[in-house]
């Protein structure tokens, strides 16, 4: 198979949402989908964009470069080179090295535990790969949509092949770290849309981005090669429904309030645009292609989809269910009220982050498996007359003996009163809630009664004597289990989290209770 975007020059440079280089590399994407589809726009979004100029290390007459850590803006810094927190407590001025792996949540987890407000900088490096790193880092202690801080000191990348020599260079002399990058406000990130018309009014999207960091194969430039390779096979097949796809922008950053949830803007954006004009009631589903580092290709899926995603299984294609789809576009659309399924392999994606060396150069296969799962779940979704029921039935069984089998129930009947793709994927959204898990374990959910089933499971970890920390938030709602539980607390914290459990029931009963009026036109 012929590649069409990896191994060009304009799209493997760093593509930063809002820059020159996002337009051009649009302008030539948009050319190719002319040859393949029926119809090609861009659509404007507002971004803050991002510049990196220089980054210096200077260590005894000895100079040595680095990778600034976006958002952050020029910087002079000096101070002692230290490789721990203790040492950092007995030298003026230190600036920490720390060996980090992983994507953007961990090191900024990483540095919320060190940051002590005596560092001058921190300078990170991969400790497995010889790469710089490029994550956005955050000040914030918590992660929100609608809020953020830049974290208040520079943080930069160095390879690791240089660590040796700089600590040797450093030791007994103070360091010099330089650095020019700025932010640009008022800039416009261009994502780009496409359309394969097929029949009726209802469309799917398909969707991958085009921002990245460095070199970006693995994140994204093999989901637009697979976009490319659907859209020719749609072009000959026919007989299907309407097809939208889309590269997006400002995926790994460029939202211009800097949240602390800082990936994603730019679909977030587009789909509240489809919603405020009442166009997204049309879209029966998004397909996301993301991170597909490595060889393993996972599905995460909405409930209503299970069907269609059944059909890909044996194409070696990893069931994940439910799990990694905020950390994709596809939240965007989730969030609201259309059913996603992301096409990915996020587990080795968090555990890599981005770096700028690429593992790998035989992307062929890779590529024709997307085209192919990506067509035969378009295939399968143009034959939905509705969504399918069973798998959601399936999901609410684990609460027959609970104090949630009524709620349970009760969102079955709802489901079973409303038909069309877009009411049954509302009532649906109303009781799947994103929940955040800071500790013990940092992970993201989405789903079905999510906050119930994670109250269950920290009941059920207390009692099997896990003790430490628990703390969770409902990414809507706010905190939902703050405790530090020991053995003097176990049991009280257990029923605590009963009760609270029993709270959230009443409240999604309270919902139903509307939603029920609101379908029956009652005034409550």
């Amino acid at each position: 198979m012929e590649l069409s975007v990896i191994g060009r020059g304009i799209f493997e440079e760093e593509i930063v949402s809002g820059s020159r280089r996002e337009e051009r590399a649009v302008k030539a994407l948009g050319d190719m989908f002319k040859e393949v589809a029926d119809w090609v726009k861009t659509f404007d979004t507002p971004v803050v964009s991002w510049v990196e100029e220089e980054c210096l290390i200077e260590a005894n007459e000895r100079v040595f470069k680095c990778s600034i850590l976006p958002p952050g803006v020029d910087f002079e810094v000096e101070g002692r080179l230290v490789t721990n927190i203790r040492q950092a407590l007995l030298v003026e001025e230190p600036v920490l090295l720390l060996g980090v792996r992983g994507w953007g949540l961990i090191l900024n987890r990483v540095l919320q535990r060190v940051s002590d407000g005596r560092l001058k900088a921190v300078i990170i490096y991969d400790p497995l790969s010889d790469s710089y790193k490029r994550e956005v880092v955050s000040g914030s202690s918590g992660l929100s949509l609608h809020t953020g801080s830049p974290f208040p000191i520079p943080v930069v990348s160095v390879r690791k092949s240089d660590v040796r020599d700089l600590l040797q260079t450093a030791s007994g002399c103070r360091i010099r770290i330089y650095g020019r990058a700025r932010l640009v406000r008022d800039a416009i990130g261009r994502t780009l849309v496409a359309g394969v018309n097929g029949r009726g009014e209802l469309e799917v999207h398909a969707s991958a981005h085009h921002d990245h960091w460095f070199n970006g194969v693995y994140d994204d430039l093999i989901g637009l090669e697979a976009l490319l390779g659907l859209a020719r096979r749609l072009r000959d097949a026919g007989n299907t429904v309407n097809v939208t796809i889309i590269s997006f922008t400002a995926r790994e950053f460029g939202s211009p309030i800097l949240p602390s949830w800082y990936w994603s803007w730019g679909s977030r954006f587009f789909t509240e645009t489809l919603e405020s004009k009442g166009h997204i009631d049309k879209v029966v589903a998004n397909i996301t292609i993301d991170n597909l580092t490595g060889s393993t290709l996972r599905a995460s899926y909405h409930p209503f989809l299970f069907k269609c995603v059944k059909e890909v299984k044996g194409a070696g294609v990893v069931d994940e269910g439910l799990r990694f789809l905020p950390y994709l576009d596809s939240y965007s659309y989730l969030h609201r009220g259309v059913p996603s399924v992301a096409l990915h392999n996020q587990p080795e994606h968090l555990m890599r982050g981005h770096l700028d060396h690429q593992e790998g150069s035989h992307f062929e296969n890779t590529v024709v498996n997307l085209v192919d799962v990506s067509m035969r779940l378009v295939s399968c979704l143009s034959k939905l007359e509705d969504y399918d029921l069973e798998p959601v039935s399936n999901m609410l069984t684990s609460y027959a003996e609970s104090e949630a089998r009524y709620l349970a129930g009760k969102i079955i009947l709802m489901l079973n009163s409303v038909k069309g793709f877009r009411r049954r994927a509302s009532v649906l959204q109303e009781f799947s809630p994103t929940i955040i898990s800071y500790q013990p374990k940092l992970e993201i959910n989405y789903g079905l009664l999510e906050d119930l089933n994670t109250i269950l499971k920290a009941i059920e970890a207390i009692e099997r004597n896990n003790y430490g920390g628990f703390l969770v938030e409902d990414l809507d709602d706010g905190p939902l289990i703050d405790v530090y539980v020991d053995e003097y607390t176990r049991d009280t914290i257990a029923r605590v989290l009963r009760e609270v459990f029993k709270h959230r029931v009443r409240l999604h009963l309270t919902k139903s209770n509307n939603i029920v009026a609101r379908i029956l036109g009652v005034e409550v």
